[in-house]
């Protein structure tokens, strides 16, 4: 017998004596744990925004009652995107705020469409995506049980650090305090969809309170741009 073969056999029977034992022990991982699922606030205002779109009805409220402003129409969920008719004090216009820009019309279905370059903050991108940064609320707390009419909702109220930037999106003259921060109530249906928002932020000469109520979700929104009827654009 060759000195190879004997090795071949020897080599063959160590593997075998490694096979014939019991498997590796995986007690030195531990147990595998999931991931924790998130809180049923996170979790609704992800549901929500998942929709896709919604009807929605907007009221801006100021200490000054002649600054109110109320909006009706379509918004593209978590953005500030949509189309949707304002009526102030003194006049009534429509805005539409697609990825091109911001288009504006008044008086509402008859005049002609001013454009404006992305970024221009005017009443729909700065009302309409009463979303932004719910899901990173800092002390969310459940406040309870509440009906909205036919519905019945649970109450949570956080808060988020008011930022020059979001005062200026809010609409708020002077200046947020360093410590500053917008305080901000949404209410919760049985489908763990966000029905209503409220957002309230004061500066140190202004105050707004801006409540946005949620409706028809997912339904059909067009942001075509009317190019074809713009009479002015704006840089």
């Amino acid at each position: 017998m060759s000195a190879r073969f004997v090795a071949l056999i020897g080599t063959l029977l160590v593997l075998a004596a490694c096979g014939s034992g019991p498997p590796p022990s995986t007690a030195s991982y531990g147990p595998i744990s999931l991931l924790p699922s998130a809180d049923p606030f996170t979790s609704a205002i992800v549901a929500t925004k998942s929709l896709g779109t919604a009807r929605l009805t907007v009221d801006v409220h100021h200490p000054d009652a002649s600054r109110a402003v109320h909006g009706e129409g379509v918004t593209v969920l978590g953005s500030g995107q949509g189309d949707v008719t304002w009526s102030a004090a003194d006049r009534a216009y429509r805005e539409l705020v697609n990825a091109r820009g911001l288009y504006v019309q008044a008086p509402p279905q008859t005049g002609g469409w001013e454009q404006w370059p992305i970024g221009h903050i005017s009443a729909t991108s700065g009302y309409v995506d009463s979303l932004r940064g719910a899901g990173v609320l800092h002390d969310v707390r459940n406040e309870g049980t509440e009906q909205l009419g036919s519905v019945t909702t649970t109450r949570y109220r956080g808060w988020t650090p008011l930022t020059q930037d979001e005062a200026t999106r809010l609409g708020l003259a002077g200046l947020p305090s360093p410590d500053a921060r917008e305080d901000v109530t949404v209410w919760i249906d049985d489908f763990d969809h966000a029905v209503r928002i409220d957002r309230h932020a004061t500066t140190s000469t202004d105050e707004v309170t801006v409540r946005t109520d949620y409706s028809d979700f997912s339904v059909l929104l067009n942001l075509t741009s009317p190019s074809h009827e713009v009479t002015a654009t704006h840089t």
